[in-house]
């Protein structure tokens, strides 16, 4: 049921942005599969999660986030206490096991990142210094100016 706030005497709405919107559920009879979107969604699983087998598939809501969170709340709800125990320890389990993956792994981009940076710069400084060198300057001005070995230069 729609409702919103109208003047009687003119019949005019007074705030179109004002409005209730009832839900009665006994009146709600679709399945899940007669669902065309997620509103429909949302109150079929409303009006039926106590019914629901929340370790079934329900095939509408296991596309979208939103619902399969929803029914991960329900299954643990559903856990004995000692089975809620283990959950949460084999949770915890894995995200200690992500978190020191993740770590890892930036911990390595970082590194690859760094040892990239310093090859480069010590190419840049080869190129350089095989240009002065082709230009017939002084291997030592070379050497000073590039930061590079005088035999480093001469192999170049």
């Amino acid at each position: 049921t729609d409702v919103g706030i109208t003047d009687l005497d003119s019949g005019e709405i007074y705030n179109p942005k004002m409005r209730d919107i009832f839900i009665e559920l006994p009146k709600f009879n679709k399945s899940a599969m007669e669902c065309v979107d997620d509103s429909e969604l949302w109150i079929y699983l409303i009006k039926n999660m106590e019914d629901m087998d929340v370790n079934a598939v329900y095939f509408p809501f296991t596309k979208d986030s939103k619902f399969t969170k929803l029914l991960q709340a329900g299954r643990l709800a559903n856990y004995t206490p000692e089975e809620l125990d283990q959950y949460r320890y084999a949770l915890k389990i894995y995200r200690d096991s992500k978190n020191i993956y993740d770590f890892a792994v930036e911990k390595g981009e970082k590194k690859g990142f760094e040892e990239g940076v310093d090859k480069g710069i010590q190419e840049e400084k080869r190129r350089v210094a095989k240009q002065m060198k082709q230009q017939g300057l002084p291997i030592q001005t070379i050497a000073i100016c590039s930061g590079l070995t005088e035999d480093e230069i001469k192999l170049l």
